[in-house]
Formats: C-alpha cells, structure tokens, sequence
C-alpha cells in the first residue's frame, strides 16, 4: 500500500512539474519603506523575514487534482529568510489576503497536492525555505494580488505591502 501511495504522489509532483506555464524566475530585491508593491523577482522585508517571489505558475490541474469547473490554480514560489536572531513561525493559511482582479480568493488545497512544499513551519535563525502559496482563480482572471495579513507577530506593521502578478493566460 505504501508503494501506490508513494507512486501516486510521485505523477502527482511529475504532473505539477509538467503542466503548469511558468511565468519568470529568480531576480531583484526592492527597498521597502512604507507601501510596497512587488513582483516576481522582487523582495518584501518585514522585520524578521525577507520574502521573495521566485516563480509564478497557472495550472489547470493533474489528473488526481483538478480545480473547480472554470477556475486554474495559481501558485507563487517563494523565497523566505530569517533575518532575526530568533525562529519564526510562518503560517502559510494566515501569511496573505488574497484577491484575483480585486476579489478575495482562498487558498486551494487541491493546488497544495499539486505545488509542495506550502510556507509553512518553524524557520531557524538565519535559515532560509522555499515554498508556494496556491489559491484557485477564475480561469479569466487578469491580476493577482497578495497583501501581508497585518496580523504577522513579530513582523512590525505590514500594511501597505503586497506582492502583484499578472497571470499568465494559457497553460505552458
């Protein structure tokens, strides 16, 4: 049973690996003092944790993970890091409020099947981690926007500071 189980999550993540377009890759950090927009490439630094959007993915789905009828999933990776000399706690259902064309979108459970591993866990001091933030949008949807909930402990004030991306129209 665990070698199905193992087989499955193995088309799973070569699936996800073949099927979404990606849109860009790795880049530039931006200084950010008072409200900051970003894009992929781009940096936001909180108080202890500096993120960075490395890549943006629209996906139709696998085979085991389909979005809702007329909807794709879009996942942003990310870098983080730990700029403190303390662990952080990072809450991937808690990290963003997120809007696909200014309307709130939730985080896709069917897209994290897809897209691992989440932003999610304890970081170590100085340590860094890689994961997505996945929601499911509209199919037509043009813009993605996610604005750090400003709730974040131990991260200062976060509002004004958001990361936008143009969503890629049609499945590489």
């Amino acid at each position: 049973m665990k070698k199905v189980w193992g087989l499955i999550a193995a088309a799973i993540l070569i699936s996800s690996l073949l099927g979404g377009c990606v849109l860009q890759s790795v880049g530039s950090a931006v200084s950010n003092k008072g409200d900051v927009t970003v894009q992929v490439n781009q940096s936001i630094a909180l108080t202890n944790l500096t993120f960075t959007a490395t890549q943006l993915t629209r996906s139709e789905g696998t085979t085991f993970a389909k979005p809702a009828d007329g909807n794709v999933i879009v996942a942003v990776k990310f870098t983080v890091e730990n700029t403190s000399a303390a662990d952080q706690i990072i809450g991937a259902l808690m990290l963003f409020d997120s809007y696909a064309d200014n309307t709130k979108v939730l985080i896709s459970t069917t897209g994290m099947m897809i897209f691992t591993p989440p932003l999610d866990g304890t970081l170590a001091a100085g340590k860094s981690m890689v994961g997505y933030h996945v929601v499911e949008v509209p199919a037509g949807a043009q813009v993605l926007t996610l604005n750090f909930n400003v709730v974040m402990p131990n991260n200062g004030d976060t509002s004004g500071k958001k990361f936008t991306f143009n969503i890629p129209q049609q499945q590489g």
